[in-house]
């Protein structure tokens, strides 16, 4: 769906490839879910934050896991730009608030 919105896609077969591609390429905004093979979506932001650059880059978190108290105290502290949990938002919604982001940022 983000190709055919003309965005320039990088994609990663599990979180510790995601990082490396992220820290290395610099994409505008990344957008991750919290469950991935090898390391999670939020020990990603974590590490990604770490980074001088990643530091302020925008992250999207997209999943199936509802906002608990313990992960909605890390998405703060590791401060991801939103949260959404898949179904309750539409595709057409979430490629919105990514050109959002993307504009803000520019």
């Amino acid at each position: 769906i983000f190709k055919g919105a003309d965005f320039d896609v990088l994609d990663a077969a599990d979180g510790e490839a995601g990082l490396k591609v992220a820290l290395t390429k610099h994409p505008d905004i990344i957008l991750l879910d919290l469950l991935m093979p090898k390391m999670d979506g939020l020990d990603f932001l974590k590490l990604l934050r770490q980074d001088g650059w990643g530091l302020t880059t925008p992250v999207i978190l997209l999943t199936n896991l509802e906002l608990n108290d313990e992960r909605l105290a890390r998405v703060i502290q590791y401060k991801a730009a939103y949260y959404f949990t898949k179904g309750e938002w539409s595709l057409k919604e979430i490629v919105q608030k990514v050109h959002e982001l993307v504009r803000r940022d520019a």
